[in-house]
């Protein structure tokens, strides 16, 4: 697990900004504990060497959720979770190596 990340959600969690920036994501394995920000409302993801990035399986649950950004990282497509995040208006994705896009991408309201 990725103790940095980790420490980072921590502190979302007591200041409650509505923002959690990700620098230098190390194992593109976003924890459970993500969901545990009700108020967040913008993901930022930025300068990761992950060929993949895997967010939490019940993201739906983050229903404040608007806005996530993902740059500069390696990813070759948009991870499939996102799909499921209901609240996602705007979805950024410059920068990266995105190869293919999933159908799934018309259950977004972007």
């Amino acid at each position: 697990m990725d103790l940095f990340t980790k420490s980072l959600i921590l502190k979302e969690k007591e200041e409650k900004t509505g923002k959690l920036l990700l620098p230098g994501l190390l194992t593109g394995i976003i924890p459970e504990d993500l969901t545990t920000l009700e108020h967040l409302d913008t993901i930022i993801i930025q300068d990761s060497k992950c060929s993949k990035i895997t967010f939490p399986s019940n993201l739906q649950k983050l229903t404040k959720l608007k806005n996530i950004h993902i740059h500069q990282t390696l990813i070759t497509e948009i991870p499939e979770e996102l799909f499921s995040a209901i609240s996602i208006t705007n979805l950024c994705l410059g920068g990266n190596k995105i190869e293919h896009i999933s159908e799934n991408i018309c259950n977004l309201k972007i």
